[in-house]
């Protein structure tokens, strides 16, 4: 039981740290072009490379997150109970990076298309 509190409770910690990386990078400025990743007009030099770093760092404890989930959900599957926590570890995985990817494709390429479409 402790086990699959512990998965529930990372998991929680790892989609609202991909969350707020997510956030961090639209709220930096960085936006991908057609040709890479560029600056949006509210990038502020002095700023923004602070909020990418700070997002960089927030992605990577969700990365994190993923990695500490599939290894605890993983261990000890052979029992009846592990079998319920790799299955909702699957699923824990799946979620968090449903919702984290859906907010990225939303920081990076949905919302900085409308923030142009404002200034026309």
């Amino acid at each position: 039981m402790s086990k699959i509190i512990g998965l529930i409770l990372v998991t929680v910690i790892g989609v609202l740290c991909g969350l707020s990386g997510a956030a961090q990078l639209n709220l930096s400025g960085l936006v991908w072009s057609g040709d890479g990743f560029g600056h949006a007009p509210y990038w502020e030099p002095m700023e923004s490379g602070v909020g990418v770093g700070l997002a960089v760092i927030l992605l990577l404890v969700w990365l994190a997150s993923l990695v500490a989930i599939a290894v605890v959900s993983r261990t000890g599957a052979a029992t009846v109970g592990g079998m319920k926590a790799k299955s909702l570890g699957i699923a824990l995985i799946s979620l968090s990076s449903g919702l984290t990817l859906a907010a990225l494709i939303l920081a990076l390429f949905v919302l900085p298309a409308q923030y142009t479409w404002m200034y026309y």
